[in-house]
């Protein structure tokens, strides 16, 4: 590794940090005490190894390593525009091959679902418990699984359709995430994240075993609506589940199979649909409605639900 990476490194966590301070709500996640944790972490980068940190998740899932290069800010520009008839090869072939910076995309649609769901007015102590949740676990992978669940439940407050958190079942004292409303009537929002990591990282080319992705997604629905828990419980209540995946596990074709194979197995009659995503950023999203729910959603909650969040849409 060149000397002069970690001086690299550092000017990229500056340009990071920068965009943290001027956001509404992830300034006080993403604080000056993380900054400084990490920069004291990229100071004993070794010239002969890379930079490794398990605290910089969010720094590297915010990076972009073109980032203050002209000629792709200058892309970026036109593709905003919607004149990505202009492009430059060069310009298309970065977008498509690294993406937008996250820091003009991502980072301001996260941090208006985040301040919406700080800003609810009912529940404030749990709405409080969850924020300081996702502070304390700024440096741990599981950061994704916090963010993911506050992010889906901070859509929803900013659609203006979230009625409750933490909703009481009838059943052993469990609670399910939150409670939505589109057609005048309840719908129960679980979320949960396919954490565990199944893929090899090793460079190279490797064969890999479906059958383990297809069982992490059945073993996360089924934690969620099987077996007496959370959604297992609502009877009568429609119930939709949020399925987050990690790039090291399953894919799209893997929890479609998954899914599929739950929706055909009467245990998990209870829920009325899923939408997977196809990381914690709730960016990339599809909606399966369950073919054989015991309380099917109604058309207008199944054409809302298809506006959001597919069968296959890029949210915005």
């Amino acid at each position: 590794m060149p000397e002069d990476d970690g001086q690299q490194l550092q000017q990229r966590l500056d340009s990071v940090f920068a965009a943290l301070s001027r956001t509404t709500f992830l300034t006080k996640i993403l604080d000056r005490e993380w900054y400084e944790t990490l920069s004291y972490q990229i100071g004993r980068v070794r010239p002969d190894a890379p930079f490794h940190c398990d605290s910089a998740r969010m720094f590297f899932e915010l990076d972009h390593p073109l980032r203050g290069v002209p000629w792709f800010e200058k892309a970026q520009d036109l593709f905003e525009q919607g004149q990505e008839d202009k492009l430059a090869r060069e310009g298309r072939l970065a977008i498509a091959f690294f993406g937008m910076d996250p820091l003009r995309t991502f980072l301001p649609l996260l941090d208006d679902r985040l301040a919406s769901f700080a800003s609810l007015h009912f529940k404030e102590p749990e709405v409080s418990r969850k924020i300081k949740e996702l502070h304390a676990n700024r440096f741990k992978p599981n950061f994704r699984n916090h963010v993911f669940e506050l992010s889906v439940l901070g859509f929803f407050a900013l659609k203006g359709v979230l009625t409750d958190i933490e909703v009481p079942t009838s059943v052993g004292g469990s609670t399910v995430d939150g409670k939505i409303s589109i057609d005048s009537r309840r719908i129960l929002v679980e979320v949960t994240f396919t954490s565990q990591e199944l893929l090899p990282t090793r460079p190279g080319v490797h064969a890999v075993n479906i059958k383990p992705l297809v069982k992490q997604i059945i073993y996360k629905i089924q934690k969620k609506v099987a077996g007496g828990r959370q959604l297992a419980v609502t009877m009568g209540i429609p119930s939709l589940l949020f399925l987050g995946r990690n790039w090291l596990g399953a894919d799209r074709v893997t929890s479609r199979w998954g899914i599929q194979k739950c929706f055909s197995d009467p245990t998990f009659s209870q829920l009325s649909g899923i939408v997977v995503s196809d990381s914690w950023k709730l960016l990339t999203t599809e909606f399966h409605m369950a073919p054989n729910a015991a309380t099917p959603l109604t058309s207008k909650e199944v054409e809302v639900l298809m506006e959001w969040f597919g069968p296959f849409v890029g949210l915005t």
